[in-house]
């Protein structure tokens, strides 16, 4: 029954509809949540949120960097001035990378973007 879920749920309706879905799938299945975020980048593939959100997934779920990595960027040039991604990514490049020049450069993009709501940078 979830596997049809994930297979069928419609996209683009309502969005809050399939956060819930990726949420408690999340610590169950790590494959249908994959397969539902490829069905939605698909579906919408210039959506930052929808990027962003994967590429947090893939590091943390899957241990993907290199992917991650790949899905951080496809977000930032859907919205180069996304401030949670730009936070998120500058939190990866630190965090899993060890790149803290670069994860500056994105840290002060996202703080000259948004200076007032500096706490969104520390979500990853």
């Amino acid at each position: 029954m979830i596997e049809f879920i994930v297979d069928h749920i419609p996209l683009g309706e309502e969005k809050w509809g399939t956060s819930v879905l990726l949420q408690r799938l999340e610590n169950s299945s790590s494959e249908l949540v994959d397969r539902l975020y490829k069905r939605m980048v698909g579906a919408a593939p210039s959506d930052a949120d929808t990027l962003g959100n994967y590429a947090i997934f893939l590091a943390r779920k899957r241990g993907d960097l290199d992917e991650a990595e790949a899905y951080f960027k496809r977000a930032l040039e859907a919205n180069p001035k996304h401030v949670n991604n730009l936070g998120n990514y500058a939190n990866f490049l630190a965090d899993q990378r060890g790149d803290l020049d670069r994860a500056e450069s994105y840290y002060q993009r996202a703080l000259e973007i948004d200076p007032k709501h500096a706490y969104h940078l520390g979500n990853y």
